[in-house]
């Protein structure tokens, strides 16, 4: 098991000029998501996401692994497939949630999806009916209690064969973004959100697999503040970010099963708080960083995959979404 720092809430990166970062921090005695974060830097400058930073990654939220199992919580209620509080599961974090200056997502929300690396169909249509099914299930009325009204709407798609190799630091995700839309033909949308899917081969080296599953940022290409998320194969690090199906899952694929939750993690964070400034609680928690690696009653598939919603024609393993008047739920 991957061992983390204690509490590894959110982790925030801003930017002095595009393309260097210069501040770094994990959330603990301050506020990081202030509208106003002071950087690490000499000029004592500040981040104001009305600045023109093109290119630049303005903020990074992360969705780290999970750092111990708590097997103190025996399986209970296994009856007909029907299973309480998996022994794989964590425990959610406690305490209200704030609305703060900033504005959630509304209308329709067109989602992006970048396939970097070698994508094979069957790997693609994992995520894919997830996109595109989302809004249709009972997991978004949670989402709707912060104001997200929807729909989520799959628009484009893109291939990019692994355009800045399979090392990628946080800089070289944004470029794929902006790739992406200058020369591969996305839209530039200020209300969408962009999903980076990377494959087994490629790794994040700010610390994918080490410190974090996925994580959901913004950039900002043409004066425009555009919204995305990384979210990587975990193969290599499965018991830290699913920890519940590290042998099998529900749609044969360990890896994309679990991409399938870390994206509905990063979808509605960036629905509910797309730029830090919105939905969050007191020691910066977004809705779904508050119930990560809780999935409340679950089925179990014949070769012993544990599954808690479906979605569109497929089933999946999803954690659960804080309602904004407290509480994990799956719908």
């Amino acid at each position: 098991m991957l061992q983390l720092e204690q509490n590894p809430l959110m982790n925030f990166r801003v930017l002095d000029y595009p393309g260097a970062f210069v501040g770094l921090s994990f959330a603990k005695s301050i506020n990081p998501k202030d509208p106003k974060v002071k950087l690490a830097d000499p000029k004592g400058k500040v981040f104001d996401p009305k600045d023109n930073l093109i290119g630049g990654v303005l903020k990074k939220a992360i969705m780290p692994l999970k750092k111990t199992y708590d097997y103190l919580n025996n399986i209970t209620n296994n009856i007909n497939g029907n299973h309480g509080k998996l022994p794989c599961e964590a425990s959610p974090i406690l305490g209200k949630i704030n609305k703060h200056s900033g504005t959630v997502m509304t209308g329709t929300v067109n989602l992006y999806i970048i396939w970097y690396g070698n994508w094979v169909l069957t790997k693609k249509n994992i995520l894919t009916n997830l996109a595109e099914n989302f809004s249709n299930s009972a997991y978004f009325n949670v989402e709707k209690t912060y104001g997200v009204t929807g729909p989520f709407v799959l628009n484009q798609q893109v291939d990019d064969p692994y355009s800045h190799g399979t090392q990628l630091d946080d800089s070289a995700v944004a470029e794929i973004v902006a790739n992406a839309i200058n020369n591969l033909g996305l839209s530039l949308d200020e209300n969408g959100v962009y999903f980076v899917n990377t494959d087994m081969a490629v790794n994040e080296t700010s610390g994918f697999c080490t410190k974090y599953c996925a994580y959901h940022t913004a950039t900002t290409i043409k004066n425009k503040i555009i919204k995305f998320a990384f979210i990587g194969n975990p193969i290599s690090c499965i018991a830290g970010c699913s920890p519940c199906n590290t042998l099998t899952s529900p749609n044969g694929d360990v890896g994309v099963d679990a991409m399938a939750s870390t994206f509905s993690h990063e979808l509605v964070e960036t629905a509910s708080d797309p730029t830090g400034q919105t939905w969050y609680d007191k020691h910066g928690n977004e809705n779904a960083d508050k119930c990560a690696y809780t999935y409340g009653s679950t089925s179990e598939t014949p070769d012993g995959a544990y599954y808690n919603m479906k979605i569109g024609n497929l089933n999946y393993l999803i954690q659960q979404n804080w309602k904004m008047t407290g509480g994990c739920y799956k719908s």
